[in-house]
């Protein structure tokens, strides 16, 4: 089952209840990460907008995004990405097992597709997201999407099975490591040079 037909799954189980109780999505490796995303970019998420449709459907919300840096791909100085799931009132919608980043997030986005609509734009959800944290030096460092420092890349890791929210190969620490995670440049190299070997092939 690849991982088009699990993310229908999860989207048709969010339809079916604002309270979703599971999805899945396949594992990627680092090297399927950095080839297939449509582009990869440092941001800031400067606003959040939840749009309702009709009032019965399912809600999206619309992130505006300031684009800091491209890592790979192209991108304007802006972009807007659309999620299903929102919160407005009580009503609260969510794909389960991904939380759509809050305002003020800064992280690195792979990107998976930002015209189609999707449950999840990011590649392999929360496998794509990395967020930016700055030590007392000011070096921004690398952290996972659930907020672990990433203290290396292993590229010779390949996928195994379902997501936990880590793409194969990322290795992560404990929150007492946190001045150890990768530098944001350490990190931006990498992603390239797996990028490149794969357009290479």
């Amino acid at each position: 089952m690849g991982i088009a037909t699990l993310a229908r799954c999860a989207i048709l189980a969010f339809c079916m209840s604002t309270a979703v109780s599971a999805s899945s999505v396949l594992q990627l490796d680092l090297a399927s990460l950095a080839a297939k995303a449509e582009t990869v970019v440092v941001v800031e998420v400067m606003d959040r907008r939840v749009e309702r449709g009709d009032g019965s459907g399912p809600m999206h919300t619309w992130l505006s995004l300031r684009v800091d840096r491209v890592l790979a791909g192209a991108a304007a100085k802006t972009l807007q990405l659309r999620f299903l799931g929102g919160e407005h009132g009580s009503v609260r919608q969510q794909v389960a097992g991904f939380d759509i980043p809050p305002t003020g997030e800064r992280a690195i986005y792979f990107i998976e597709n930002s015209q189609l609509p999707m449950a999840v734009p990011l590649l392999g959800w929360d496998q794509g997201r990395f967020l930016l944290r700055s030590d007392a030096n000011g070096v921004e460092r690398v952290f996972s999407a659930q907020g672990m420092p990433v203290l290396g890349l292993d590229s010779s890791r390949g996928a195994a099975g379902l997501s936990a929210g880590l793409a194969a190969g990322v290795i992560t620490g404990s929150a007492t490591q946190s001045e150890q995670a990768l530098a944001l440049d350490d990190f931006a190299s990498h992603v390239r040079q797996l990028r490149e070997q794969a357009h290479a092939r």
